[in-house]
């Protein structure tokens, strides 16, 4: 049966006291083989946190043997996500940790949450993981907001919170796991249930109704929670709490938006957030996830707001990011519409009419474009499938090209090398991006478009590329 190894390479372990208050940057080298058949992918991710309002994902392509590596860097302990087919796997990593797992492939291709084996230093965090897992038999929880009070919708969760605790505390007293388990289970229990706020939200916007009470009860869901971090739920749930609080639920800032104030809209949800939240690492976490978003989507705004930076984020891993991309020398700024290859790092401006030119270029061809923008979620998560749609026809009168709108150049290309988006890449500024988007009707991301060989597209609305069979049937229709 196929095995897929792993080795996550590291040399030093921080004392659990530690781990969970402590921010401190350390690199994670993790290097794999898979024993491939016939059907196994060639593209294994990672997804770990970096504190920001989005997960970081990298994916790796599998070489001929099944080997591959994954080397980044971590700020702080906490779970990370393996997929490979349909499969998941949770670890817990520390900076510098050492980990050996093994994943069954055939498990992998058959099951979402498979089992798997973890060994080496400092397993066994991971180990009580999968076994709680196992031991977790709870029927799936999604509560409705419908017909639902503020009050209700929130009340429903705290009981779903109790259960759990209810059941990680008899797991505890049966297997007596590690305390960095035990730190982590409590919170993760939390912050994964805050994850619904954010569906009774949604289901108000789009029945276009207005909610009164307070959603991200801080009672239920502390804001400032240092131990907390070691949960990657925590920093997505702070997001949610901020972006509802101070942006969305604040007339004046609403307003601000409307007029098209960017820079003064954030200096004043910043200043409030000051003003209002706890010193701790909560409000640091709030205050460095709107820097690092304005950086990627409004640099100007970005840059005059970090004159203030030590004033809204005092711990030093975090502002020495947003440091860095503060000093981050950009040659090509002044470039509208960009080329860029990954294998040189050479980005190349590209003038004239950018989608007669794509068409000239590869005359003759079946064009698939993927429309997306670094922020994008969902955009991230198509890559893995992308990589293997892009495999399957490497010899085939197809070509993929890939067009990053209204992003940040700098994550544009850090994507590309981290995910090793396959294809043709190009960038687009704020302004080509809007003529781009008003020219083909585009009206959000991911979007999948197809040109034909003859020039001419002929599917506006194409399938995805976890689509699978179906974008496959698609495409190979068209080489027929």
């Amino acid at each position: 049966m196929p095995v897929l190894l792993f080795v996550l390479a590291l040399s030093l372990s921080y004392g659990f006291a530690k781990e969970a208050t402590e921010v401190k940057k350390g690199k994670v080298i993790i290097n794999g083989h898979v024993q491939l058949a016939k059907s196994s992918s060639k593209v294994i991710s990672l997804i770990y946190s970096q504190l920001s309002a989005f997960p970081t994902r990298l994916s790796a392509i599998l070489d001929s043997t099944g080997y591959f590596q994954f080397e980044f860097e971590i700020l702080h302990p906490h779970d990370i996500t393996l997929r490979y087919e349909k499969g998941t796997s949770l670890l817990y990593v520390r900076p510098l940790d050492s980990l050996d797992v093994q994943l069954n492939s055939e498990d992998f291709q058959k099951n979402q949450y498979p089992d798997f084996v973890v060994s080496g230093k400092n397993a066994q965090t991971s180990k009580d993981m999968l076994s709680y897992r196992l031991f977790n038999k709870l029927k799936h929880f999604e509560p409705a907001p419908a017909h639902k009070s503020t009050e209700e919708y929130v009340a429903a969760i705290g009981r779903r919170i109790a259960t759990e605790d209810s059941l990680l505390a008899l797991f505890n007293l049966k297997f007596q796991p590690t305390e960095a388990f035990k730190v982590w289970a409590k919170k993760d229990i939390i912050y994964r249930n805050a994850n619904y706020l954010v569906d009774f939200e949604y289901h108000h916007s789009m029945q276009k109704t207005k909610f009164e009470g307070v959603l991200y009860d801080t009672n239920v869901f502390p804001v400032n929670d240092t131990d907390a971090i070691v949960s990657s739920w925590y920093q997505y749930h702070l997001w949610q709490y901020a972006t509802n609080k101070y942006i969305q639920r604040d007339s004046v800032i609403q307003g601000l938006l409307k007029e098209q104030k960017k820079g003064e809209t954030y200096r004043a949800v910043l200043k409030k957030i000051m003003a209002t939240e706890k010193p701790g690492i909560g409000r640091d976490i709030v205050c460095y996830q709107i820097l690092y978003m304005l950086s990627e989507e409004a640099n100007n705004v970005f840059r005059e707001l970090m004159k203030n930076s030590k004033v809204y984020v005092s711990t030093k891993e975090l502002t020495s990011i947003l440091n860095e991309k503060m000093t981050k020398d950009d040659n090509h700024a002044k470039y509208h519409i960009s080329f860029f290859k990954s294998d040189s790092k050479e980005e190349k401006e590209i003038v004239g009419d950018f989608m007669n030119g794509l068409i000239a270029k590869h005359k003759g061809k079946i064009i698939y474009l993927d429309f997306w923008a670094t922020w994008c979620g969902p955009c991230r998560s198509e890559v893995p499938h992308a990589i293997d749609l892009h495999n399957q026809y490497k010899n085939q009168p197809i070509v993929f090209v890939n067009l990053c709108l209204l992003s940040d150049r700098e994550a544009w290309k850090n994507a590309i090398e981290k995910q090793k988006i396959a294809g043709e890449n190009y960038f687009f500024d704020k302004d080509q991006s809007e003529l781009l988007k008003s020219r083909l009707k585009l009206e959000g991301f991911p979007t999948y478009m197809i040109i034909s060989k003859e020039g001419q597209i002929i599917n506006r609305q194409a399938p995805r590329p976890s689509s699978g069979n179906t974008i496959k049937t698609v495409l190979s229709k068209l080489l027929e």
